[in-house]
């Protein structure tokens, strides 16, 4: 993916691929109030081609992405700005000041998120530390103009003429989708402060379930947290492995540890 994330679900799209198959199958529309890097949304879009896409995020950076690939001449836009290698310095502008301009803020999402290890944007500990003395070397390795401007393209041709993107908080968006089926991937509820630029409190994450278990249908992914199933408790949850969380070592090192998250079905 061309946006990397926090607890992006690229990686799990074939464990996924059952319950998008109940969610979707003969549905004429499909929405996500939580877009991110938009892997599931790639997902769905390659295997329902008549499938119309409604994509929300509360990131303006994110839903400018979206909007520039919807359009084949932003989506152009964006694959020559990309050809300018990003600094240290115009990453910190973009996580400072937002641009006004749509192919701005799309170059600054792919900077923002190709130059924060494993997308996690807040945690100092993958940003290069304090110093920032490794993130130069990290920036270089992760800016490919060619493959990004391929994936741009390939976005394109799977979403033109039948995306909707739209910025709002995931609460308002599901309120207002109640009746399509929807995928939703909120940030994390323990440690979702410290990972994203938009992250929610508790108690908005306990609105965004009281909505949605009132939808037709929906697949929630979430951190495996005590939380999680007092708000969702009633509703069938499963759980599968992962391997994307942070935490630090008795060396005062981070790692990645095994994790398991849940997915809620309404």
């Amino acid at each position: 993916m061309v946006l990397k994330n926090a607890g992006s679900k690229s990686r799990y799209l074939t464990l996924l691929d059952p319950y998008f198959s109940w969610l979707v199958d003969g549905e004429s529309a499909y929405g996500e109030p939580c877009v991110a890097g938009g892997s599931t949304l790639i997902r769905l879009a390659e295997k329902y081609p008549h499938l119309r896409l409604l994509a929300n995020d509360l990131n303006p950076y994110v839903t400018a992405f979206w909007e520039a690939v919807s359009r084949k001449e932003t989506a152009e836009a964006l694959c020559e700005r990309l050809k300018e290698i990003p600094t240290l310095q115009s990453r910190a502008e973009f996580l400072h000041h937002e641009p006004h301009d749509l192919i701005e803020r799309a170059y600054g999402a792919v900077v923002i998120a190709r130059t924060s290890r494993s997308g996690i944007v807040r945690a100092k500990m993958f940003n290069g530390g304090r110093d920032e003395t490794h993130l130069g070397k990290h920036l270089l390795e992760h800016w490919n103009p060619d493959f990004m401007c391929r994936e741009i393209r390939r976005y394109h041709q799977l979403v033109a003429g039948r995306l909707v993107v739209s910025q709002v908080d995931a609460r308002l968006f599901a309120e207002s989708h109640l009746r399509i089926p929807m995928f939703v991937d909120p940030p994390y509820v323990k440690e979702g402060h410290k990972l994203y630029r938009c992250s929610m409190s508790l108690d908005e994450h306990r609105a965004l379930a009281t909505t949605l278990k009132r939808a037709r249908a929906a697949v929630i992914t979430y951190d495996h947290c005590p939380e999680v199933l007092k708000m969702y408790a009633g509703c069938r949850i499963d759980q599968f492995p992962t391997s994307y969380s942070a935490d630090r070592t008795p060396s005062n090192n981070y790692q990645l540890k095994q994790l398991n998250e849940l997915i809620v079905i309404i």
